[in-house]
């Protein structure tokens, strides 16, 4: 028995339908639920741009789409034939369509008004299907399955059209037929391929004009789709996409950042959140609309497309390049006293310092069921080694379980190259042994000893929140923890320090300014960089160093009861420091 339309929606729904592994491809096709919010917010943004209302003819574009399309409520004819003469001319493209999903949730919701307006046929869906809607995919398997579904769409609704414009290209190589051609709007779900490990996926593109013009290492594969989306753009188009939000902070995405600033408009962001919207990968994902068309403020919505906040366009682009959306005027207010009062970042005045890097911490790393038998000459290499769970508010761990065979120099026992000798193979294939940077037995990046037994501030690259601890004792950690020294120019002990960075502003701080993979904050160099310093008075300086004598004049950690009342009474003191100043400079 052929199968129906809906039958081959629900087959060509999910990536398994096509991509056997889509963990190589990067593919993820697009939840139902989630397209027709794209959708939504796609044409909504349309309307804005083009007829500068969202009502017409008393006809509301949100009571139309949210009351009754997605409810699957009837409407009024005239409700439909309302909006019919605005939405069927539009012209839609997908760069990375798959089996269609996206074009589908559009193509539908049009029949869907069409169903209810006696003023128009289906011979106005032919047209669309056949002439106004573009879909391009890499993979000939996910073309085909579209074309069939098309096939079916059209056949159960008794249109004939003579061609679908769906094509087997690369769509970030290859141009269309008709390499003039602009669309009204562009949806998309590219790819979710980082450069790391990928380079087959990027070389190609790196050769072309549009990758020379916007590669930038560390970046995600699907920000040329954006680039590319934005070439075939009418000037009053409108571009939705679906992806991951880390482009939002990336290091790799800021030449991205600056051409949306600058190119583009972001006009409207869908949050997720905690909600995976896809439900096999933890992926935070967002939907946002793009625009050429100058916009004013940014409308944010979460998950169930309530709107949040209507954000001004200027509180989005911050100084440090990055995208921030601010949903609270209260932390507005205190972020942008920070700036004003801060005396300098944190990496002005102080360093920062990434942990060591083994390249195979198999081979480097033991227990201390290990340890008893290695051989007495590999003894004195071996230095305790601490986890990034080791690092608390103020303090870490005083015991590990762990040892680090920490070869930094050359020359060492023989009895080290007999030890490592069995892993040697594998040692050898490390990039820095390749390029003759490092001799095979020694870590890929053994940092200065200095940095590990000084003294220091350890923070782990990703927490729930702000995790600083000042420590005196060797501790020597693993590249997932950042080391903060003092400059010549520092102007507060790192006991003093320690006492800001784990206070209530630093992680308001850290949580609207910072980076952050999805709910934890992201504490490697970049974003602890850009950490404001506050400057203090000399009462407030007086009675931080009092509180940190007080923490560590011993090595004993006080009880949660008493670390509790200091952070309270640290915060309240910073408190009265950031509003006396904002008085004196009113």
């Amino acid at each position: 028995m052929k199968p129906s339309y809906e039958d081959l929606k629900r087959i060509y729904a999910h990536e398994r339908s096509i991509h056997l592994d889509s963990e190589i491809t990067g593919t993820v096709y697009t939840p139902i639920w989630v397209a027709k919010q794209m959708v939504y917010v796609l044409l909504k943004n349309y309307m804005q741009i083009n007829h500068d209302a969202f009502d017409i003819e008393g006809v509301r574009f949100d009571a139309l789409y949210l009351q009754a399309y997605l409810k699957g409520d009837s409407i009024t004819a005239h409700e439909a034939e309302t909006w019919l003469p605005i939405l069927l001319p539009l012209t839609i493209l997908d760069l990375s369509c798959g089996t269609g999903v996206l074009l589908i949730a559009y193509l539908e919701f049009i029949e869907y008004l069409i169903k209810h307006a006696p003023l128009y046929s289906n011979e106005w869906l032919c047209n669309l299907v056949q002439n106004q809607m573009v879909g391009i995919d890499i993979d000939q398997r996910a073309v085909d399955g579209f074309v069939q579904l098309l096939d079916e769409f059209s056949r159960s609704r008794g249109i004939l059209p003579t061609q679908f414009r769906i094509y087997c290209q690369n769509s970030l190589i290859d141009d269309l037929v008709d390499d003039t051609e602009k669309f009204d709007l562009v949806i998309g779900n590219p790819p979710y391929i980082g450069e790391k490990n990928n380079l087959s996926y990027f070389t190609p593109i790196k050769q072309t004009p549009l990758g020379k013009a916007y590669y930038e290492g560390k970046m995600d594969y699907f920000y040329f789709f954006i680039y590319k989306g934005s070439s075939y753009l009418k000037e009053k188009g409108c571009m939705c996409y679906l992806s991951s939000n880390y482009f939002l902070t990336a290091d790799g995405a800021k030449k991205m950042r600056l051409f949306i600033k600058e190119t583009l408009n972001l006009s409207t962001y869908i949050d997720y959140g905690d909600v995976f919207v896809f439900p096999e990968k933890k992926l935070h994902a967002c939907v946002y609309v793009l625009q050429k068309k100058r916009v004013t403020q940014v409308y944010i919505y979460d998950a169930t497309l309530t709107l949040k906040k209507k954000i001004p366009i200027s509180r989005i682009y911050h100084t440090d390049g990055t995208i921030q959306f601010i949903l609270s005027d209260d932390a507005q207010k205190i972020l942008s006293m920070m700036s004003q009062q801060m005396v300098a970042t944190l990496g002005d005045c102080y360093e920062i310092h990434q942990g060591i890097v083994s390249g195979s911490d198999k081979q480097f790393v033991y227990s201390d069921k290990v340890t008893d038998m290695l051989p007495r000459a590999l003894k004195p290499y071996l230095v305790p080694f601490y986890k990034n769970s080791d690092i608390k508010h103020y303090y870490t761990s005083t015991n590990t379980p762990l040892s680090l065979l920490y070869l930094d120099q050359p020359e060492v026992h023989e009895d080290v190259l007999k030890w490592l000798n069995p892993y040697k193979e594998k040692l050898m294939n490390r990039r820095e042994v390749v390029n003759h940077y490092r001799e095979w037995y020694m870590l890929t990046w053994p940092r200065k000893r200095e940095l590990f037994v000084n003294e220091k501030i350890v923070v782990p690259q990703r927490a729930k929140s702000n995790r600083f601890a000042y420590v005196k004792q060797a501790f020597y950690a693993s590249a997932d923890v950042y080391y903060i020294t003092t400059k010549a120019r520092s102007p507060y002990t790192l006991q003093v320090l320690t006492m800001l960075l784990n206070s209530d502003l630093t992680l308001l701080w850290l949580t609207h300014m910072g980076k952050k993979k999805g709910t934890l904050l992201e504490l490697y160099a970049t974003p602890l960089k850009n950490i404001p310093i506050p400057k203090l008075d000399t009462e407030a300086l007086i009675q931080l160093t009092v509180f940190s004598d007080e923490l560590y004049a011993s090595a004993i950690c006080p009880d949660d009861q008493r670390l509790a009342v200091i952070k309270r009474e640290v915060d309240a003191l910073l408190s009265r420091v950031l509003n006396d100043s904002d008085k004196q400079n009113l």
